[in-house]
């Protein structure tokens, strides 16, 4: 399936604003900084990964990490925030996605993006006031959310995806080499990063209380220090409040026609 016939599918944002999808190996290009965070615009529209063994971060068997092996404790000072490791990007490996057979879609109504984060206050203390909010939501055939994104905007290098999936990490269009795992309140955060002259980007993963979630933020050149307390603002609220699926409804959706695929490219090292 090619990205356009999933976008033309899905009702989704242009295909032309999303990276592609390929099989082939290749590295990084400059400038493709930005594939940590728009990838996961992609995977909630494809929606499902059709291969059990990649549905998150690499292990370090599979791929050479570019931080120091083994778990990093996070700095864990009364009344602060994570301070997160980030690993730094080496090597990617594309997966194309599809969804669910017989699948729903329907996007996030400003009522479902209350329910799921909060008011105004708790869009405050994640630094999270002045980003337009919008999202969609992916539904098995019985109903139950197969994953949902929340897509944050406030400029061209300023925006957010946040990806969520019940009992389970997010799938993912993009599988990176090079995580720092970090021990955060008892849970193991996968943290990426990746940096170029037009900006960077920070993801992070992590399985809690049954939600798997993938959080990618892009911001300027220079704004790593933002960004990053940013994520680990998300971290602190997603691990001691939480978010619940069960605050979105299936009302309203739409079928999803195009058949499930699946390709696994081979890993490669970015320049």
């Amino acid at each position: 399936m090619t990205r356009e016939q999933l976008f033309q599918a899905l009702g989704e944002a242009a295909a032309a604003d999303i990276p592609g999808l390929s099989s082939s190996v290749r590295p990084i290009r400059r400038g493709r900084w930005g594939m940590l965070a728009a990838c996961a615009a992609l995977a909630v529209t494809a929606a499902a990964l059709w291969s059990p063994h990649v549905a998150g971060p690499i292990p370090a068997t599979e791929l050479p990490p570019a931080a120091p092996p083994g778990i990093l404790e996070a700095e864990d000072v009364p009344g602060s925030l994570p301070a997160l490791r980030y690993g730094q990007i080496e090597m990617e490996a594309d997966l194309s996605l599809a969804p669910p057979e017989g699948g729903l879609r329907c996007s996030l109504t400003q009522a479902d993006i209350t329910a799921l984060i909060g008011d105004e206050e708790t869009l405050d203390s994640l630094d999270w006031t002045g980003y337009t909010l919008e999202g969609s939501v992916i539904f098995r055939p019985d109903g139950t959310i197969w994953m949902l994104l929340l897509y944050g905007t406030r400029g061209p290098l300023d925006h957010f995806e946040l990806t969520l999936s019940p009992d389970e990490l997010p799938p993912t269009c993009v599988l990176y080499g090079g995580s720092a795992v970090n021990q955060v309140e008892g849970v193991e955060v996968y943290a990426e990063r990746y940096d170029s002259g037009l900006g960077l980007s920070r993801r992070i993963s992590f399985l809690s209380e049954g939600v798997g979630y993938r959080f990618a933020l892009t911001g300027e050149s220079g704004t790593a220090g933002i960004t990053e307390e940013r994520a680990s603002r998300f971290l602190q609220y997603a691990l001691r409040e939480g978010l619940d699926l069960s605050a979105v409804s299936s009302e309203g959706s739409t079928p999803i026609e195009p058949p499930p695929s699946c390709e696994v490219g081979e890993p490669r090292r970015i320049n």
